[in-house]
Formats: C-alpha cells, structure tokens, sequence
C-alpha cells in the first residue's frame, strides 16, 4: 500500500473482552527509511530482536 506524505494510516483491531491479549504491535515501513513499530499493553517483544522500548523500532503507545 502506497502512502503520501501527511496520509494517516488507521487500523481497526477487535478486541474480544473474554480473551483479551496482553500486547498488540502494529509493524510499518515508509517507503523511504527503516522498520518502525508500536505497540500497545505488555513489552513482549521476541528478545532476539533487542529493540529498545521508547524508539522508533519499538515504540509504546500505552495499555490495550
């Protein structure tokens, strides 16, 4: 999917409160730069990636 410059991406997630998740992680690339990620309740990252919590590889954007 192609985007402009100042587009903004949204992304609907259904949330089913009788199994809820501890984390949800929505991983994007703009067409010129690096991987960016954010991601929503727990820090559960696979640790083999290292991404430092608080970057733009792996930015928390707060509970689910």
């Amino acid at each position: 999917m192609a985007a402009d410059l100042g587009d903004t991406p949204i992304t609907y997630v259904n949330l089913d409160p009788a199994n809820l998740r501890r984390s949800l992680a929505l991983h994007f690339k703009p067409t010129t730069g690096t991987w960016a990620r954010a991601y929503w309740g727990e820090n559960l990252q696979n640790p083999k990636r290292g991404f430092a919590s608080g970057t733009t590889a792996w930015m928390p954007m707060g509970d689910l």
